[in-house]
């Protein structure tokens, strides 16, 4: 099976990265003071993954995840697709790319959509489209100013109820994207955050 390609082929630009030495100290660390190790370890993956996390790509709006392994294409892709099991997407709206030991998971924007990350705000909008509609009815018969005022607060209301929700969802998906890649990094022991100062 080939390998899956972004748009462009071009890497979306993470952020600030993640020091291997750093994790094994916090993780000894952990231990001696009687913290569990393997929580601390996952955290510590899911912060530096955290900093390989782009929310929104210009290019195509996917939300994109970055990091290094030494598995091969097929392998990871494998791996992967297990982790996306769990968040309920399926294969068609994620993507895995590597090159030179460097990956990036992309997820497509309209995920937020089919995961139900958005359902609620969906539900919202069109609760105040349907309100400002009614009432822009009962208006009609005494007053047109009045009811072109309660559509327009029905629409406008709607749009940003609609809007706010869509954002959060795409907040809850990265985020909940950001746990798998750090448990399953945790589990395989072969894939890792983004190196530190990597610039794109």
């Amino acid at each position: 099976m080939s390998e899956p390609q972004s748009p462009k082929g071009a890497l979306a630009r993470p952020g600030s990265g993640w020091q291997g030495d750093e994790h094994r100290l916090q993780v000894s660390a952990a231990a001696e003071v009687g913290l569990e190790p393997a929580q601390v370890a996952v955290d510590l993956y899911r912060e530096g993954f955290r900093g390989g996390l782009v929310l929104e790509d210009p290019v195509d709006g996917a939300i994109v995840v970055h990091g290094r392994t030494v598995l091969q294409g097929p392998q990871l892709t494998a791996a992967i697709r297990g982790a996306m099991a769990h968040l309920h997407l399926p294969a068609g709206v994620f993507t895995v790319r590597l090159h030179d030991g460097e990956f990036e998971v992309r997820v497509a924007s309209r995920a937020v959509e089919l995961g139900g990350f958005s359902l609620a705000a969906t539900r919202q909008a069109l609760f105040a489209f349907v309100v400002g509609g009614l009432v822009g009815l009962l208006f009609l018969q005494t007053s047109s100013a009045l009811a072109l005022l309660a559509f327009s607060f029905g629409l406008l209301g709607g749009s940003f109820v609609l809007r706010r929700g869509l954002r959060q969802g795409r907040e809850l998906l990265a985020a909940r994207l950001v746990e798998e890649v750090a448990r399953l990094a945790h589990r395989e022991q072969l894939i890792l955050p983004p190196a530190r100062g990597r610039d794109g």
